[in-house]
């Protein structure tokens, strides 16, 4: 087994750049065996969350504020855990530890178990759970088939394939939303959005997705069970500097629709995110 230090690119990420993190796969280095361990932190490397918090970029949205600071940790844990092979998951990371080093690389750190009681922190927490769950009950994780990763764009993804389940993910490692990217399945038919449960057909090895800065979706096409909810941030909130009172109309037709479904917003509205659910 090799170690795999990833912290320098981990910690960039973390503040908001871009980078290339292939090297945290065995693969990408010419080994035929899963036998690297790569890490975010370690004794000897400050922590991923303390560079999101005290360095991480202030716009178009704002890095440093906890709730901003775990979207972005999110997204880099789950990315991490997609990469096939064996982690190290460093004391406390998993709720986001932000003690800075100060060069005191073997000192006994204080423990942060009040962190625990803070509902974002826990949001980090339970999604390490998760993949950690994921990573041991699937084998795919461990040495697929086949590993697609493209992770030197804003838009990253990874795609892993074996015979008994598939694994899609893409997530937006840019500080502003992406609208209609179009991102690749390996295959037509059912999806599972494994966070939330719901089912999703893909007619086409193409789909168009936004995006929200930080978010990632997971897929797979076998039905696992479902996390309980508010794991992930669903509606992503940022600053609303005043009531917005619409002066236009608000359309929504054909309803209902076989097809296209047409949205009209009034103009103060214009650039608003939404879902729509059947």
């Amino acid at each position: 087994m090799f170690w795999g230090n990833m912290n320098f690119d981990f910690r960039e990420m973390a503040k908001g750049q871009l980078k290339d993190f292939n090297w945290a796969y065995y693969g990408s280095r010419g080994w035929k065996e899963p036998n690297l361990i790569p890490y975010q932190e370690s004794h000897d490397e400050e922590r991923v969350m303390w560079e999101t918090l005290n360095f991480g970029a202030t716009s178009p949205i704002n890095l440093k504020a906890l709730e901003n600071a775990v979207n972005r940790n999110q997204l880099l844990t789950a990315f991490y855990f997609g990469i096939p092979g064996p982690k190290m998951i460093w004391q406390f990371g998993e709720f986001g530890y932000d003690v800075e080093l100060n060069n005191d690389r073997l000192a006994i750190k204080p423990t942060r178990w009040n962190y625990l009681d803070n509902p974002e922190r826990q949001r980090l927490f339970q999604l390490y759970q998760e993949m950690i769950k994921l990573k041991k009950g699937n084998p795919v994780f461990s040495k697929p088939a086949k590993t697609t990763l493209s992770l030197g764009g804003t838009v990253k993804s990874i795609i892993l394939e074996s015979a008994d389940m598939n694994v899609v993910m893409h997530g937006n490692f840019g500080l502003s939303n992406v609208g209609n990217v179009p991102l690749s399945f390996p295959k037509t038919g059912k999806w599972y959005n494994y966070f939330t449960g719901e089912e999703f057909n893909v007619t086409s090895t193409t789909v168009n997705f936004s995006l929200r800065s930080s978010e990632f979706y997971l897929f797979t096409d076998k039905k696992l069970p479902t996390p309980k909810a508010g794991i992930l941030q669903v509606d992503f909130v940022t600053d609303v500097p005043k009531e917005i009172k619409p002066t236009g109309a608000f359309k929504l037709y054909p309803i209902p629709t076989s097809g296209e479904l047409t949205i009209e917003l009034p103009l103060e509205m214009a650039g608003a995110n939404y879902r729509i659910i059947d």
